[in-house]
């Protein structure tokens, strides 16, 4: 009820909310290899025409070493965790909640701070560059191992109530598996999901 009170008597003056930011789960990652009963050159001749149907860049190959790099580049939701973000805003225009996920490409959403409210969009980008490794296990029996080098972008322009903004835009790399964190507090990790894509085409 104290909360409540308090809250009342900010809505005279100007507002109140709350934030929070949840983190990404540990322990993601997935596989990132896979073997397939082929022979080495049959596997890599199928895997070229099936990346590049798809919506991957093909930047180079090295058939003697066995090398494909192929890259993406488009939203971060479906390949990497960035925790979630919620806020709930009150004022004289009433109440308004916010719930998303941190790695959502675009978001528009409000945060009272100290009683004043600020409009933020918030935008987030994922270049990936994956390696793809074709090495032959035996005759007929292929290994193919997917390492993917992460970069996240994310831009932010926050608006006050008296018409002032800023800008920040940040990038974060990290690798398969692994994660980073942004200046300040958002955090984004690996899923293993980009991988298990690029792998799934290869057959």
């Amino acid at each position: 009820m104290r909360i409540a009170f308090l809250c009342a008597a900010l809505l005279t003056l100007s507002g109140c909310g709350s934030y929070n930011y949840r983190p990404p789960a540990m322990g993601q990652g997935g596989v990132n290899a896979k073997v397939i009963q082929k022979p080495v050159e049959e596997v890599w001749t199928a895997a070229i025409p099936a990346l590049g149907k798809a919506f991957y860049v093909i930047n180079n190959m090295d058939k003697g070493s066995g090398l494909i790099n192929v890259s993406y580049s488009g939203k971060p939701e479906n390949f990497v965790d960035c925790g979630h973000i919620t806020s709930s805003v009150q004022n004289a225009m009433g109440k308004r909640d916010y719930s998303f996920p941190g790695a959502s490409a675009y978001q528009e959403y409000e945060v009272m701070l100290s009683g004043e409210l600020y409009a933020y969009q918030r935008k987030m980008e994922l270049e990936g560059r994956i390696n793809l490794v074709f090495e032959a296990l035996g005759k007929n029996e292929t290994r193919v191992t997917a390492n993917t080098r992460y970069v996240v972008t994310k831009t932010i322009l926050v608006r006050n109530m008296r018409g002032q903004t800023r800008s920040d835009k940040d990038s974060i790399p990290f690798n398969s598996g692994e994660g980073a964190q942004f200046p300040g507090q958002t955090e984004c990790r690996a899923t293993g999901a980009l991988e298990k894509r690029v792998l799934d085409m290869i057959q």
